[in-house]
């Protein structure tokens, strides 16, 4: 739930970041143009990666990448597929396609350790991302992992049954309900934001159903994903939140790496509810990384 200092710091890190706090960069890797948002000290010994979402952008870190920077440089790229107006080399080669093209940029223009952060659908192209990456992969940070499939409870409010065919007959007055369903608190511009958006998602949807489609099949490997990763994971969600049903199963509640955070009064974006709460967590999870003894899962609500 917001509060006042959740306000405060979202704007005022938000006004840093715009007013140059981080630098918009870009480099061609491959044939493909990269933009990303990147802070801190170039010349830091490791990175931390910062993915976005399905139709979000490299935009939606902006208020938190400051605090981030002060120990880590951090790079925030647009993530072609899941920015909606920047379509993936091969859509039909789902996540692992993706994947593929990130490690190629990675590999460029980071070059270093990286600490990979992925939220929602990212989370889920984090797990085979670091599988394939270069360079080395200090740890893992899953945000609110998202199934392509509705959880229960949201295919009922919304009274559909495959993300898939929500989108592809998806109105304005549906997407709005959708991103409210997002938010325990939605904000009071959340009209703004979805209209905002609405275009883009509306010209993206024919390729977000082929990647969805094209991701049907890969669900079947995320234990296998997992499993193959002897790295520190951390699974940081909002409480409340309808989409986490998929790291409620299988390998992310047996493996001895995994570290759960949930956090209380959010949904879908816990870096935009309770943003405070989640750079906490998630610059304790990173420093620790590597450090910490094995042990059973650890269970934190905050």
């Amino acid at each position: 739930m917001y509060t006042a200092k959740d306000r405060t710091f979202l704007l005022k890190n938000h006004l840093k970041s715009v007013l140059g706090s981080t630098a918009l960069q870009t480099m061609k890797v491959r044939g493909r143009t990269w933009r990303w948002l990147s802070a801190g000290d170039s010349r830091a010994r490791e990175a931390i990666i910062l993915l976005h979402g399905l139709s979000m952008s490299k935009n939606h870190w902006r208020s938190i990448i400051a605090t981030l920077s002060k120990d880590y440089y951090v790079v925030a790229p647009d993530v072609p597929g899941l920015k909606l107006d920047q379509p993936a080399s091969d859509p039909e080669a789902g996540l692992d396609g993706i994947a593929r093209e990130l490690s190629d940029f990675l590999s460029v223009a980071v070059g270093r350790p990286v600490h990979l952060v992925g939220h929602s659908m990212s989370a889920v192209l984090s797990l085979g991302l670091a599988l394939r990456m270069a360079v080395p992969v200090k740890s893992l940070t899953l945000v609110s992992m998202a199934d392509v499939n509705f959880t229960e409870s949201l295919s009922q409010s919304l009274n559909v049954q495959r993300l898939s065919e929500f989108i592809e007959g998806m109105t304005e007055a549906q997407h709005l309900e959708y991103l409210r369903s997002m938010f325990f608190q939605p904000p009071n511009s959340i009209k703004y934001l979805a209209r905002a958006n609405w275009l883009e998602f509306a010209r993206g949807k024919e390729r977000c159903v082929a990647l969805l489609k094209a991701m049907d099949k890969e669900l079947s490997y995320i234990d296998e994903y997992g499993q193959g990763l002897d790295i520190p994971m951390m699974i940081l969600t909002g409480r409340e939140d309808p989409w986490s049903d998929l790291t409620r199963r299988g390998i992310f509640m047996t493996h001895p790496n995994i570290r759960r955070v949930e956090l209380a009064g959010c949904r879908h974006l816990p870096f935009l509810e309770q943003p405070r709460a989640f750079s906490k967590a998630l610059q304790s999870f990173v420093a620790q990384a590597g450090q910490r003894p094995r042990r059973l899962i650890e269970s934190e609500t905050a």
